[in-house]
């Protein structure tokens, strides 16, 4: 599936890559919030292959004009995914391993493993005194 967004769309496998790791991480995020269910809807697929979202669904889960959907089959079944893509410099910080260092970052200031120096000198000279002499 993901290779089709590649092929169709024009995106790198770095970027799809990318792309994964976003899903993964607000999947992460999301986990914990659900749309209020709604009654069904029906919607006409045009000569085009084309459907149009009911309103109430699209306010409903924030979908705007231009956002991506992802599309999927289960069984008999087509579900739509509303997707989010980050800006490209913005893209290290999404990554697996950025994000682990945040979280690390955070447990390390929730336990108080912290320091605060006047100025960069005195910060300098405390990494110094804890330098490895034989390095």
């Amino acid at each position: 599936m993901g290779r089709v967004l590649v092929k169709h769309y024009g995106f790198t496998d770095e970027e799809l890559d990318f792309i994964i790791d976003i899903h993964y991480n607000v999947a992460n995020l999301l986990d914990s919030y659900e749309a209020p269910l709604m009654d069904a809807m029906l919607t006409k697929v045009t000569r085009n292959g084309q459907v149009t979202l009911p309103a109430a669904v699209r306010r409903n889960l924030h979908i705007e004009g231009g956002d991506y959907i992802e599309v999927t089959v289960q069984g008999t079944s087509v579900v739509l995914t509303p997707k989010k893509l980050i800006d490209k410099s913005q893209a290290y910080f999404w990554s697996l391993s950025w994000q682990a260092a945040e979280r690390q970052a955070s447990e390390d200031i929730t336990a108080g493993r912290v320091r605060e120096f006047a100025d960069v000198e005195d910060l300098i000279a405390s990494l110094d005194s804890e330098r490895d002499p034989s390095q």
